[in-house]
């Protein structure tokens, strides 16, 4: 299963799952990451938006599909992989952008 990556955890609680909302999941961590991480981003100079710097939904969706089209490649050609160590570098960064956000 594509959450293999996540982590053992987070395979388990996918694997409950139609094959659809698996995907559709995984996805939406992608993107939940990106909107933590995006602001901090900006605020660190990794890159600027055109504009008035407001980050365009646009990013966001292009994120799901992307995120999409890869964990459905990776179901088709049935990777098989365990991270154990991928969720918790999921909460790590995620705490790290969030208090970038919060404090900068």
């Amino acid at each position: 299963r594509a959450a293999g990556f996540l982590s053992p955890s987070a395979a388990r609680l996918y694997s409950r799952l139609p094959w659809f909302l698996e995907l559709a999941g995984i996805s939406a961590l992608a993107v939940l990451f990106d909107w933590i991480m995006e602001p901090s981003a900006n605020l660190l100079g990794f890159w600027t938006w055109a504009g008035d710097g407001a980050i365009p939904v646009f990013n966001y969706i292009c994120w799901f599909f992307v995120s999409l089209f890869l964990v459905s490649v990776m179901r088709t050609l049935r990777v098989q992989a365990t991270n154990s160590f991928a969720g918790n570098l999921f909460i790590i960064q995620s705490i790290f952008f969030l208090l970038i956000r919060i404090f900068l």
